[in-house]
């Protein structure tokens, strides 16, 4: 059982925070969790799917299962959107830039808007809401783009719809974040999203990886078009603790 203390989440939650990771099948140190909720006022737990020792425990504990996460990833030997006619015909009409300075980051996030992330844990937590995800994800792309991951505006017919957050490391490519602007939402535009690499075309990779959530069916549906292989599930729990 692995425990993390996440400073960082202060500033984006208003809360002090703390995440644990445990392996499949490994034992929750039950008096260990308890001693957490002395000391912070959220948890993240997350175990391994099939781990229903621990799901159970975590229940009792008073935990509430907020979203499985899903990491998929694919190839670049494998990719196929070129055998793919709606891909093949839309890729002409995509374009990306990247981000460079600080105004241009300033502009991306004038476009973000409350609702653009509806599928969020934290947006749908009442406890949370929308302000507080909007400020955690703006504050987690500003500290990745100050470290020099590849932060991109993405172009529809030379239109800014969005944009996608990665970072290169080694052979693989990760997304760790992407999304569409909520003006753009609910049109069919989201289908780019799979087809972040092929977009950027600059970055060499062999591995193209990223983590979605089970809220998220719409992305899910995009990845699966695109034939990505899931790697790995994650059931997520949290508990607020009210001091």
């Amino acid at each position: 059982m692995q425990i993390t203390d996440c400073p960082w989440e202060l500033a984006n939650l208003d809360c002090r925070v703390a995440e644990v990771h445990s392996l499949y099948n490994e034992e929750l140190d039950e008096a260990k969790l308890r001693e957490l909720e002395d000391n912070y006022d959220y948890i993240v737990v997350k175990v391994e799917a099939g781990s229903m020792r621990q799901s159970m425990l975590l229940s009792q504990l008073g935990y509430h299962l907020a979203e499985t996460q899903l990491a998929i990833q694919k190839a670049k030997k494998d990719w196929t959107w070129e055998q793919d006619a709606f891909a093949k015909k839309m890729m002409p009409l995509l374009s990306a830039e990247r981000i460079e300075s600080e105004s241009e980051l300033e502009d991306l996030f004038s476009k973000i808007s409350s609702n653009m992330f509806t599928t969020d844990r934290i947006y749908l937590d009442p406890q949370f809401g929308p302000e507080y995800s909007v400020r955690r994800y703006k504050n987690w792309m500003r500290t990745e783009w100050t470290k020099g991951s590849l932060l991109y505006k993405h172009f529809f017919r030379g239109k800014y719809v969005g944009f996608s957050l990665c970072k290169s490391v080694g052979d693989d490519l990760k997304c760790l974040l992407a999304g569409v602007f909520e003006e753009y939402q609910n049109i069919g535009l989201g289908f780019w999203v799979p087809l972040i690499p092929e977009i950027i075309g600059t970055i060499p990779y062999k591995l193209y990886s990223t983590q979605i959530s089970s809220n998220n069916i719409a992305v899910y549906r995009l990845y699966t078009w695109q034939t990505f292989q899931i790697s790995r599930f994650e059931y997520v729990f949290v508990k607020h603790i009210h001091h």
